[in-house]
């Protein structure tokens, strides 16, 4: 349900758009030289925007005087030429990517700028422009099964879709993590949305939960319906991939902390105004997980969900 972070409370994110550009200028600290950071933003929905807040906030904390520049390209790769011109023009000392897009249309187009980037969908993105830094939208596979497990302890089976092209590194880790932890993982590909129905028949009858993973092709608002009917009519629960998930159905899924994912891109870039190179070249996924569970949900699977599992979790 997660594609570039969609939402459609409008009214909310232009209040906060307003807000956040109030605060893009000139953050003065006495006795420091004022330097601009260009921030090109993949799309303006909340996500995007809390991150940018947090990333905003943490630079303003190290002391430095900031002039933050806006680039809001709303989901068009076509306005980053422009973007990264007035970046140039305007004597930019960091460029900041929040999202894919912003990333991809400006590594390697940056004009010597340094570069680095936040709510990047997956490590791989990342990897591919060596020696830039970043966060990554994708908690280790070993975080994300204890989690199953902790939520559904019954557990032995677990059902996956996937994409080859987005995934197939990704599982093969995800297979030793599983072992680990006694769980056994059963893979279904799904290279296209016609691929669904017969990947779902195949794992209904040796599967006792299915885990959702950050996968653009299996897991979207177009197989979200699907995926969900396929549950219930199986009784099979799903971790869903995001608390949007949970709140159409899923039992639970781990998420985000966007604000703090700003933030640690703020510390990576802070690295290379410092004068680090490239900030380390660190690629790093969130540090902070957010819990979300579903007691309806719960409640139609037989799951006992223990009271300090509720108490770190948020209730949909």
């Amino acid at each position: 349900m997660r594609s570039e972070h969609r939402t459609r409370n409008r009214g909310w994110l232009f209040l906060l758009l307003v807000l956040l550009a109030c605060g893009l200028g000139p953050v003065r600290a006495a006795g420091g030289a004022e330097i601009r950071v260009d921030i090109l933003l993949s799309a303006n929905d909340t996500p995007y925007l809390m991150a940018m807040k947090g990333f905003q906030q943490q630079l303003e904390k190290n002391g430095t005087s900031v002039n933050f520049v806006l680039h809001a390209l709303n989901g068009e790769a076509a306005r980053i030429p422009q973007a990264l011109k007035q970046a140039g023009d305007g004597g930019s000392s960091l460029l900041c990517c929040f999202g894919t897009l912003a990333l991809k249309g400006t590594a390697g187009s940056s004009a010597g700028i340094p570069a680095v980037a936040g709510m990047v969908l997956k490590k791989e993105h990342l990897l591919q422009y060596q020696g830039l830094p970043g966060v990554y939208l994708e908690f280790p596979p070993e975080i994300q099964l204890a989690w199953v497990k902790k939520v559904v302890p019954r557990a032995r089976s677990v059902g996956v879709l996937f994409s080859p092209g987005e995934n197939g590194a990704f599982l093969e880790a995800a297979e030793t993590a599983a072992a680990k932890l006694g769980l056994r993982l059963e893979k279904a590909r799904v290279a296209s949305a016609k691929d669904l129905p017969a990947a779902l028949q195949g794992l209904a009858k040796h599967v006792d939960v299915l885990w959702g993973i950050n996968d653009t092709v299996a897991y979207n608002p177009e197989t979200a319906r699907e995926i969900l009917g396929f549950s219930l009519k199986n009784r099979i629960p799903v971790i869903g991939p995001s608390t949007t998930w949970v709140k159409a159905g899923a039992l639970a899924a781990l998420d985000w902390d966007y604000a703090d994912i700003g933030a640690q891109t703020a510390e990576l870039a802070a690295k290379i105004l410092a004068g680090g190179a490239g900030g380390g070249a660190t690629v790093v996924p969130p540090r902070k997980k957010l819990q979300a569970l579903n007691a309806k949900s719960a409640e139609f699977f037989k799951i006992s969900l223990p009271p300090e599992l509720l108490r770190e979790s948020t209730l949909n």
